[in-house]
């Protein structure tokens, strides 16, 4: 199975075998030239809430609120959310609450990129595809697609909504998935996943060539 956080998601529909890494270079770029675009009309940013309950999270938008914009941007494991929005709002809850701001050009998975879901949707429609070779879960349910037709509309409508994260881990132990390989430098992504899965699954990272090394031997044994 391959899941993609975000902009990852486009590399796992590569990964997958449905698109070819150039088309998923491409739409990556098309994607990012959307999203710049809206960012300059509707600027803001995200911030990570580590740690907190949904109570707090509650208290944090709402606090955000009163201030401007701001929506949840993802759930990554049991107690780490992210928010996402406009500047104002975002900065009303970092007065209140222990967060982290994002290295995040602009609101992500919000409402604020809708005008740029239609674009990328038609773009991403118009990409050649083949059939599958392995499963591919969505960000949007956290969920294996069961019509390849379908990830073009799950890919699109991410853009305004919030990365089901913490659902794509409970589906993986739910399969009974012993390990997963964390590709390219996403330390965070390996932490979300032994934070959640525990002694369930090996996590394996490849950001040096000896993990990577280290990652291979062990799948081939």
């Amino acid at each position: 199975m391959l899941a993609g956080h975000s902009l990852g998601e486009i590399a796992a529909w590569s990964a997958a075998g449905c698109i070819a890494p150039a088309a998923a270079v491409d739409a990556a770029a098309t994607r990012g030239r959307l999203m710049e675009r809206e960012a300059r009309l509707h600027p803001g940013g995200m911030l990570a809430l580590p740690g907190a309950t949904k109570e707090i999270l509650d208290q944090a938008l709402a606090c955000g609120r009163v201030r401007g914009r701001l929506d949840l941007a993802a759930r990554n494991t049991m107690d780490e959310w992210v928010v996402t929005g406009e500047e104002s709002a975002l900065r009303a809850v970092a007065a209140r609450h222990p967060s982290t701001r994002l290295p995040a050009a602009g609101p992500w998975h919000s409402p604020a990129l809708v005008d740029a879901v239609d674009e990328l949707r038609a773009a991403l429609t118009a990409i050649p595809r083949e059939p599958g070779r392995a499963r591919f879960i969505a960000n949007r349910t956290g969920r294996v697609v069961e019509r390849e037709a379908d990830i073009p509309n799950l890919l699109a409508d991410q853009l305004t909504h919030p990365v089901a994260w913490l659902e794509t881990l409970e589906y993986l132990a739910e399969a009974e998935v012993t390990d997963i390989v964390v590709v390219g430098p996403a330390r965070p992504h390996a932490t979300f996943a032994r934070s959640h899965l525990g002694e369930r699954a090996r996590i394996w990272t490849t950001e040096t060539g000896a993990e990577l090394s280290c990652a291979l031997e062990a799948l081939r044994s």
